[in-house]
């Protein structure tokens, strides 16, 4: 009987969350402000302890996991994967903020290695991973931005784990 009434609870949520983005799409595209290519860079979708996610992370994160399906979704279906991408980045931001606090943030270099090998890795050339970088909708100091995040978040889960390995030696 819990799972109807999870269902209702589930499918009233999307709703109401499709119709919040729908009319974050309409604020950001009506504005003439200086807001990018889409209109959305301004609109916050969350805020972490002061630090804003934008609208337009949610959005590139979307295009990424539907993998330009996007469009063959249906309302609903478009509005569970932003509220996936959305808590995927609150818990990303999080992490990363609590990364800065155990200042297990990495260094530019770190970050420039880090680049370098994922270029070097994928066997495209130059133009052509910053054409498919363009067509994820990243650019290069979004894709930097997402690796600091990424080496950050691994090593204070290594810090982390450290600890515990530490803890459950001694005993």
């Amino acid at each position: 009987m819990h799972k109807p009434n999870f269902k209702i609870f589930t499918i009233a949520y999307l709703a109401i969350f499709t119709v919040i983005f729908s009319n974050c799409s309409s604020i950001g595209s009506s504005s003439n402000s200086s807001t990018g290519s889409s209109g959305q860079s301004n609109e916050t979708a969350a805020t972490v302890n002061g630090k804003a996610i934008k609208l337009e992370a949610v959005e590139r994160a979307v295009k990424q996991q539907a993998q330009g399906q996007e469009s063959t979704l249906s309302p609903l279906e478009l509005a569970q994967v932003r509220l996936q991408a959305l808590e995927s980045l609150i818990q990303q931001e999080v992490m990363f903020q609590k990364a800065e606090k155990e200042t297990a943030v990495p260094k530019d270099e770190e970050v420039t290695l880090e680049l370098n090998k994922q270029k070097t890795s994928s066997g495209l050339s130059a133009e052509e991973f910053d054409k498919r970088l363009k067509e994820a909708g990243e650019t290069e100091v979004s894709l930097r931005d997402k690796i600091k995040k990424s080496l950050a978040i691994k090593k204070l889960i290594d810090n982390i784990t450290g600890k515990i390995d530490r803890r459950k030696i001694r005993k």
